[in-house]
């Protein structure tokens, strides 16, 4: 057991235990709550996708068919499923349950740069949801599979629905903001390259680029 001697937050704890696998050489990590909301026998549903060579990471989902919500409060319910479409709306992933803290994962996705979970932004709940968004944008096979989350009469979860939700979706709101810009920022070099009769194709902007450019009269 790998211990934190004072409270770092979620995303940190996370963080540690998946550095710690990785450079224990494994291939695998999971992730599940630690204040018995997840079924620990649920773990193989996420697992097999891995284990098959089908998926790179595997998403639980309380949403799905075979999944289950019991004790689930109201808040929680429209809290989860607006974070879901907001993730939709950023990702292009077809997210059904983005906050879900049951998923397993290939651990070489933490060698690839455009994953940086060492940002200390990320300590506290913003950790699993950027994971999720990176490996989406990244290119990486993404998919989803019904699991259970159980809501206690007495809680044990230490998160604050609006103030957690809020800092989640605002992060989100970002990294979407940043894909946007540099799709822009693509737009304006090809722009420069096809845009002016001076200037021809070079080999990083295909010529067919640079026709439909010319055709769509974008200059």
């Amino acid at each position: 057991m790998i211990r934190h001697e004072e409270n770092r937050g979620v995303g940190a704890a996370i963080r540690t235990g998946l550095f710690a696998a990785h450079r224990a050489k494994l291939e695998f990590g999971a992730i599940l709550s630690g204040d018995d909301q997840h079924e620990p026998d649920e773990l193989e549903r996420v697992l097999a996708p891995l284990f098959a060579g089908e998926a790179d990471l595997v998403q639980g989902s309380r949403w799905l068919p075979g999944g289950a919500t019991p004790g689930i409060p109201a808040d929680r319910r429209w809290l989860t499923q607006a974070y879901s479409l907001a993730f939709r709306w950023a990702s292009g992933f077809p997210s059904t349950d983005g906050t879900n803290g049951l998923r397993g994962f290939r651990l070489a996705m933490l060698d690839d740069p455009r994953i940086r979970l060492d940002q200390a932004w990320l300590d506290r709940y913003e950790l699993e949801p950027y994971l999720l968004f990176q490996a989406v944008r990244a290119g990486y096979r993404v998919r989803e599979v019904p699991v259970t989350v159980r809501y206690h009469s007495r809680g044990t979860t230490k998160m604050r629905g609006l103030r957690d939700g809020w800092r989640i979706i605002r992060r989100l709101d970002s990294q979407s903001a940043g894909k946007d810009r540099a799709r822009r920022a693509q737009r304006r070099k090809r722009i420069w390259k096809c845009g002016a009769p001076r200037y021809r194709a070079v080999p990083q902007i295909r010529s067919d680029d640079c026709r439909r450019y010319h055709a769509a009269g974008a200059h």
